[in-house]
């Protein structure tokens, strides 16, 4: 796929709890759900892509009511690499142990 045919299917990047609650990731929007879902469920759904690595154009489609859904911070890009490296390379912004040390919560042992 071209960079434009990338840009047109993944809107924007996202953090879901899949495949269970309390394990996160990422996936790319992809639309707004199925009628019929968002009709009977009467929440406001995204249907997002979770990518498997190292090749992020296939992996599990889900709907995902929107409140249950974090954007993150990334462009379409950083976010195929970050896919396609196994979650080694990650934007500087959204590296956990920065974002742990910036909230003080480096190296603290649990009581």
């Amino acid at each position: 796929l071209t960079q434009e045919e990338k840009k047109k299917m993944f809107s924007r990047v996202v953090a879901v709890e899949y495949p269970r609650k309390g394990i996160w990731s990422m996936g790319f929007v992809t639309g707004s759900g199925l009628k019929r879902v968002v009709d009977n469920v009467k929440k406001e759904f995204l249907t997002v892509l979770i990518p498997t690595s190292p090749t992020p154009f296939t992996g599990f489609v889900i709907m995902v009511p929107k409140k249950q859904t974090i954007e993150l911070d990334m462009t379409v890009e950083e976010a195929l690499r970050f896919a396609v490296s196994g979650g080694v390379i990650a934007p500087t912004g959204e590296r956990a142990a920065a974002a742990l040390q910036q909230a003080g919560l480096e190296d603290k042992k649990e009581e």
